[in-house]
């Protein structure tokens, strides 16, 4: 591990409380008996549902087509029937039309077909996140698609891909780089051929000490032209202007975008998404949580 370094202006320093989780391994949670899926899955303009009741689907299966360049296909995370269609209030506020499904007791479809990719373009890896629904999973919920579309005149110096957590309690993020380091490395590669940066470096807070080395000898392993930087502990080190500053030591001007200053930002969870995507033709149906608190038992 090289530099320790943080953002310098601002910042907090939290308990982090992430020993209440950070050795609980991720596990499937049980299905519900239903399950609402809104059309409005990310940032932009909702998706146009494609279902109706009575419809039979399949986990994978699209349910929700873009509507707008800045929106994102939306896909049915499970084997089921579709009960209704019907409107349903977002935590925002908002209303939104969401598709109604009851799980069958057997979930018959899996995703552990491996594809190979190698010969694919950028274009083609570029479709198949949009086709899938990527989106990004650091709660911002921006398309993949278009953030991955490099403005012409544009180049990228650094490609920084976001494991700080820093927020007290979460470890989804921890879970996800000790579990499956591997996929995150084979995503940030995937995204690699798509955007050409010249450096890539995974930021970590050093609470996190074993995923750091755990990072450094898979990449070692691998020969991967990856970077772990290890950061000090400070919130929000998580947000990607603070974050910028942390790993490349650059500031993004006000009103401007991290590929103004050569850098772009991608959370790990939306990288093993890609991932996820690319090797194994599976749409953005699931994700890691945290389950955590003083008042959780199990």
């Amino acid at each position: 591990m090289g530099l320790v370094s943080t953002f310098k202006k601002g910042g907090v320093h939290p308990d982090d409380k992430k020993s209440l989780a950070k050795a609980s391994v991720i596990e499937r949670i049980p299905l519900p008996k239903e399950l609402i899926v809104s059309m409005a899955q990310h940032l932009g303009v909702p998706a146009t549902c494609l279902k109706k009741k009575g419809d039979v689907v399949v986990a994978g299966e699209k349910i929700g087509t873009a509507s707008g360049f800045i929106s994102a296909e939306v896909h049915s995370p499970v084997d089921g029937v579709v009960k209704e269609i019907r409107k349903v209030r977002l935590a925002n506020g908002a209303l939104a039309d969401a598709v109604v499904i009851i799980p069958d007791s057997e979930q018959k479809t899996t995703f552990t077909t491996k594809y190979d990719y190698s010969s694919l373009t950028s274009e083609e890896l570029l479709a198949s996140i949009k086709d899938l629904g990527i989106v990004g999973m650091g709660g911002a919920t921006f398309p993949t698609h278009v953030k991955l579309q490099i403005p012409v005149g544009k180049s990228v110096d650094a490609f920084v891909v976001n494991g700080v957590e820093c927020e007290p309690y979460l470890t989804a993020d921890y879970r996800v780089m000790m579990e499956k380091g591997l996929e995150v490395l084979e995503g940030i590669m995937i995204i690699s051929k798509i955007i050409h940066p010249k450096r890539m470096i995974i930021g970590i807070e050093l609470n996190k000490k074993d995923a750091i080395e755990h990072l450094e000898a898979l990449i070692k392993e691998k020969n991967y032209p990856i970077e772990v930087m290890g950061l000090k502990m400070k919130y929000p080190q998580g947000d990607e202007k603070q974050l910028l500053k942390a790993t490349i030591n650059k500031e993004i001007p006000s009103g401007k975008l991290p590929i103004d200053i050569g850098a772009v930002v991608w959370n790990l969870g939306t990288v093993n998404a890609i991932y996820e995507a690319i090797s194994f033709h599976k749409p953005l149906i699931e994700r890691v949580i945290t389950i955590s608190g003083e008042g959780i038992k199990n």
